[in-house]
């Protein structure tokens, strides 16, 4: 098996092993190109077990999910105009089997979700499915059920937590130096 970077950017294993690519294939695990026809091992998502649904998400969103805040806009007071506060969570696939796999797991495990999809005006490209969930109470009740490993998308987070609000565009350092106080979060906003 060896590491190596797709196009997109996205990074995975080649297996060279014929008996580990079929043991792989047997769990759930497609050969060849499998974007579009990705889906949850049955496994995992006959399995009725919230502990198994939750690690399968969080698994997902922490290495394909995105974890941001969005300020408002409109008659709201200021803090809410100018601070990134409010919190969205975004997964995107072009498999639609594997877009309604995880909408029945987040039903199972009671976390509301919105489904939207896009079609890109580039006829090569395939429609594109999103799955989001936004709003303070939805962010908590996934960190709390789901949770996330992932230092990017927790930091972010821990930002959030402890001062209401996330500036867009810091760098991981940038978020450990905030939260461990050797950077002022407000003088970044100014930057």
């Amino acid at each position: 098996m060896r590491g190596r970077y797709f196009s997109r950017g996205s990074y995975g294993f080649v297996i060279y092993n014929k008996n580990l690519a079929q043991f792989f294939n047997e769990l759930g695990f497609p050969f060849g190109e499998k974007s579009t026809t990705v889906s949850i091992p049955l496994s995992i998502l006959n399995s009725n077990n919230s502990v198994f649904y939750a690690r399968f998400l969080r698994g997902l969103f922490d290495t394909d999910g995105h974890l941001g805040f969005r300020k408002c806009y409109g008659k709201y007071n200021e803090f809410k105009t100018s601070h990134h506060h409010y919190p969205l969570i975004n997964i995107a696939t072009v498999s639609n089997e594997l877009a309604h796999q995880i909408c029945t797991i987040l039903s199972k495990l009671d976390i509301n979700y919105f489904l939207s999809g896009y079609r890109p005006k580039k006829l090569s490209e395939s429609y594109r499915y999103f799955i989001t969930i936004n709003g303070v109470d939805r962010l908590l009740k996934w960190m709390k059920v789901i949770g996330s490993k992932n230092p990017v998308k927790f930091s972010r987070f821990q930002i959030w937590r402890k001062f209401g609000f996330c500036p867009t565009h810091t760098t991981l350092k940038q978020r450990k130096d905030i939260l461990s106080g050797k950077l002022d979060i407000y003088n970044i906003m100014g930057s």
